[in-house]
């Protein structure tokens, strides 16, 4: 790295000759505002007026990328805000010397400033026209104002530093405000081939606005290349990319956490992010297997599976389930169906196995959201049980809903990541305020998506039938008061869909006005069995309550799978009571192997058997004696898990609660199971 202070115009931009500044092409939005301008100007005024005698106005960092003969390309890696307007101001300055005839000034300025006088081609211009608004700036360059885009930053900001010179000239000549210009100085920054310039990027802009990770994945993707190979990937790949996510750059950034998540199979951190990214990136190229381009391409693919999945993007004949998992509104799943829309596209399974994955998915969300089930327990979850199913299926996908069934439900029975079972379901909702569930306008559009109305739902929202606040009328009509009538008020049965207009017209009335109301709403299939009520008491909600928990339950019905898919026949299990530690490993058979290094209680309660056996191992070297306990020396087997758990502890244990898998839950709830139904087989 070579760091100097350097007179602006004379030293850096005047004196290289043979030079091509080129704005990255990732970076070429120009985005000074007339503030910017402004200061940057006042700056000049100073010098011009002699109350400064010189002015510091940043730095500028750039790499070499090209140098042939008197043709060279600098890369900038930062400045580019400051240097596009200092050439926006010199060619203002042109420009007013031309329009006032003196055409060899002009040109002087020109060879000095902003041309190379001995290039051809595209390497005629010192400062390569911003990609972003190449047009205006190209028309800049060639002095075509006719057809410019008058509402660009860089021609509103051109035409106001034109204007300020304009004004300057009033009371001062041309030279002495190119002295004025010449009296600016920055300091430059050349990064070395062996430089990191991302990196250096990143700490010069540490101090300013935070970089969201795909800003700095961009950087890190596009960054040190030639401007060439820059311009290919950014238009072939970068800009899909951007245009399939929406050009969000928070879109953006929890996307490539999920791309990341698939290829880990786990959930990356948002701190983690560019880390893992960079990580990846440089395995798969260190592979010598892909190339750059190869991952781009894949990077563009899955961007496009994620826009299926949660924007704009749809997948024919998989627009319902779709709509669904849109309304949901939860992305923790999107690792999993990121890789299932892969499977559909690589002709891997096909449209039905991928709308029962998705189904399956809303499923298990609804079912947990209508619970109101911490999503802390879910939220690494989907990452894992992707890798599962994948090496389950182990490259055939004939049964991936069953085996997707087996990992997201079977394998979760007895953690936190379960999901609710029909009487789960029925007995929340018949105590839950479903007003305040986020999830209950969902249940209520996906009733209506069975049956096109002419209505408009964006204008519907979740109202009451029997007000939430009770009057003389509605406590008589409902045989209710008090707590009662507050809880039965906010159940789901006592709930429909109407436009904000119709509700507040309504708030309060008698049940037959609020009949009327509704029917002029539209065919709401939720308020058929209102509007078919003759009354609405106590024993109609319920009654309703009852149907609608039918309803949620027919339209997301539990599932699981008969079948059991790990492959494993054995799984590792720890002993970890009081002080004492061991690790063994239990078979399908339920035989146990104690493993070496375990450690063996001291106990003076141990029984004649256990004791005898402890002696001959002892003897045998099997186990030896240690300062506070016994520990194993090699692999010693048992029958059963009991007979282990008596030859560590001591005493009469149930080892089934003792020991934990590798999770840390006890092998009672899990491991046992899968053994016991396999011995059943």
């Amino acid at each position: 790295m070579k760091a100097d202070a350097k007179i602006l115009l004379n030293e850096f931009i005047g004196g290289t000759q043979g030079v091509q500044y080129v704005i990255p092409v990732y970076q070429r939005n120009y985005t000074w505002k007339k503030k910017h301008v402004q200061k940057l100007l006042s700056d000049i005024k100073d010098l011009l007026d002699g109350k400064t005698n010189s002015h510091f106005i940043g730095s500028v960092v750039y790499i070499i990328t090209s140098e042939v003969f008197n043709q060279r390309e600098w890369s900038i890696v930062d400045g580019q805000q400051r240097l596009t307007t200092i050439f926006l101001l010199l060619y203002a300055i042109r420009d007013i010397l031309n329009d006032r005839g003196e055409t060899g000034l002009a040109k002087a300025l020109s060879t000095q400033y902003l041309e190379n006088v001995n290039a051809q081609g595209a390497y005629k211009l010192r400062l390569k026209p911003l990609v972003s608004t190449d047009e205006a700036f190209q028309k800049i360059v060639e002095s075509d104002f006719e057809d410019i885009d008058k509402t660009s930053l860089i021609y509103t900001n051109y035409s106001y530093i034109k204007q300020t010179i304009i004004e300057w000239l009033k009371d001062n000549d041309i030279n002495n405000i190119v002295s004025a210009i010449n009296k600016l100085y920055i300091v430059y920054i050349q990064l070395d081939k062996d430089d990191n310039p991302q990196q250096i990027f990143e700490s010069i802009n540490s101090t300013g606005e935070t970089l969201k990770a795909s800003d700095l994945i961009r950087n890190f993707i596009l960054m040190n290349k030639v401007d060439k190979t820059q311009t290919l990937y950014y238009n072939n790949y970068w800009t899909k990319i951007e245009k399939n996510l929406e050009n969000d750059s928070t879109k953006m950034e929890e996307f490539f956490r999920f791309f990341i998540s698939i290829k880990k199979f786990d959930l990356i951190s948002k701190s983690e992010l560019y880390e893992q990214f960079v990580q990846y990136w440089s395995a798969c190229i260190a592979s010598g297997e892909v190339t750059e381009e190869n991952i781009l391409f894949d990077i563009l693919s899955y961007s496009k599976y994620y826009a299926q999945l949660y924007l704009s993007l749809s997948i024919d004949g998989a627009e319902r389930e779709l709509n669904i998992l849109k309304k949901i509104k939860s992305n923790m799943p999107a690792p999993l169906l990121m890789e299932f829309v892969r499977l559909y596209s690589d002709g891997s399974i096909d449209i039905k196995q991928l709308n029962e994955c998705i189904k399956l998915v809303n499923t298990y969300l609804i079912r947990r959201h209508m619970c109101e089930l911490d999503t802390s327990s879910i939220t690494r979850l989907f990452p894992a049980v992707l890798k599962s199913v994948m090496n389950a299926c182990c490259g055939k996908y004939a049964n991936i809903v069953d085996v997707l069934k087996f990992y997201l439900v079977n394998q979760t029975r007895n953690k936190g990541s379960y999901m609710p079972l029909d009487n789960e379901i029925s007995d929340n909702l018949s105590k839950k305020n479903a007003y305040v569930l986020s999830h209950t306008r969902t249940f209520f559009d996906i009733v209506e998506m069975s049956a096109p109305i002419e209505i408009d739902y964006k204008n519907l929202t979740v109202e009451h039938i029997m007000p939430q606040t009770p009057t003389e009328y509605w406590q008589k009509v409902c045989g209710v008061k008090d707590e009662e009538y507050a809880h039965l008020v906010n159940l789901i049965g006592n709930l429909t869909l109407a436009d904000k207009g119709t509700n507040s017209r309504i708030s309060n009335s008698d049940f037959a006005t609020k009949k009327k109301e509704l029917e002029k709403v539209g065919k709401i299939n939720l308020s058929k069995d209102i509007l078919a009520s003759e009354i609405w008491d106590k024993r109609a909600i319920l009654a309703r309550n009852e149907r609608l928990t039918a309803l949620f339950i027919e339209l997301f019905p539990y599932f699981s799978s008969k079948n059991n898919y790990e492959i494993k026949n054995s799984f590792p299990i720890t002993f970890d009571v009081g002080e004492t530690q061991a690790s063994a490993i239990i078979y399908l058979d339920k035989s146990v192997e104690l493993q070496p290094d375990s450690e063996v209680r001291f106990c003076e309660t141990r029984d004649k058997q256990s004791q005898k056996m402890l002696e001959r191992y002892l003897e045998n070297g099997m186990v030896k004696k240690v300062a506070d306990c016994y520990k194993t020396v090699k692999v010693i087997s048992f029958a059963s898990i009991s007979a282990a758990t008596n030859f560590v502890y001591g005493g009469t244990n149930n080892g089934w609660v003792c020991w934990k898998d590798e999770e840390g839950n006890s092998i009672n709830d899990l491991v046992r199971p899968l053994i016991e139904e396999t011995s059943n087989k």
